[in-house]
């Protein structure tokens, strides 16, 4: 994301009297700066909070369309001990990257009830995409400086993808390679510079270094860079 916020999944487990149980998932935004604060550190935000009025009421009706639809799959005429069912929960929504932007993601989640201890499980079972706009307070960047089709043109496996806000700077993420272009609006014909990288990984982190941090930056990837 951006350089003010974090996404944290909290997963809780409870134990109580006899055999009841309870777990589930929930997730929730930091301000990266209370973190280093006892007591600011406990606030947290919620994305769906963050979006606009229309953007509010057009997920609850996703949402409610969706559980009802549920609700009528599980109308069970005989009455059962433990009850499973799909819940799209708008208060847990989340961010994922997607052909180079961040999208924001509605968590389905199997709700599984005990009706003799009283025990209750919510487990994440998938992601719904939203391509509503993501709130420039937790995204201030969210672009690419050319199409995801023509990345996918000169390199068929890449995964992801970021570029600069001033289009100076594309970089293309494979299974375990970084691929740099520069000045990519020109043309991406061959990358600049190529970087290993272990296999697996995604990007987290969109942030663009500014004055004496750019300078800064540039040293530590000199190395890397053809002259």
């Amino acid at each position: 994301m951006g350089n003010k916020f974090i996404s944290i999944i909290n997963d809780e487990y409870i134990t109580g009297g006899g055999t009841f149980r309870t777990g589930s998932n929930t997730m929730a935004l930091y301000e990266i700066e209370d973190l280093g604060h006892s007591k600011k550190r406990q606030n947290t935000t919620k994305l769906f909070d963050m979006l606009s009025r229309s953007q509010q009421k057009e997920l609850r009706k996703i949402a409610k369309d969706f559980n009802r639809e549920e609700d009528s799959n599980n109308n069970e005429e005989e009455p059962i001990l433990i009850k499973e069912k799909r819940v799209m929960d708008i208060d847990n929504l989340a961010l994922k990257r997607k052909e180079g932007r961040w999208i924001i993601a509605i968590p389905v989640f199997s709700e599984y009830s005990h009706e003799g201890n009283g025990s209750y499980f919510y487990s994440l079972e998938e992601y719904v995409d939203y391509n509503g706009k993501v709130p420039k307070k937790l995204v201030p960047h969210n672009s690419l400086c050319v199409k995801w089709g023509e990345i996918l043109q000169v390199v068929p496996d890449a995964l992801d993808a970021v570029s600069s806000p001033n289009k100076d700077l594309l970089v293309v993420l494979t299974d375990n390679k970084l691929l740099v272009f520069n000045n990519p609006t020109k043309g991406l014909e061959k990358a600049t510079t190529t970087i290993d990288i272990e296999e697996n990984q995604q990007i987290v982190l969109s942030q663009w270094a500014v004055g004496d941090d750019a300078g800064k930056w540039s040293e530590t990837f000199r190395d890397y860079f053809e002259e």
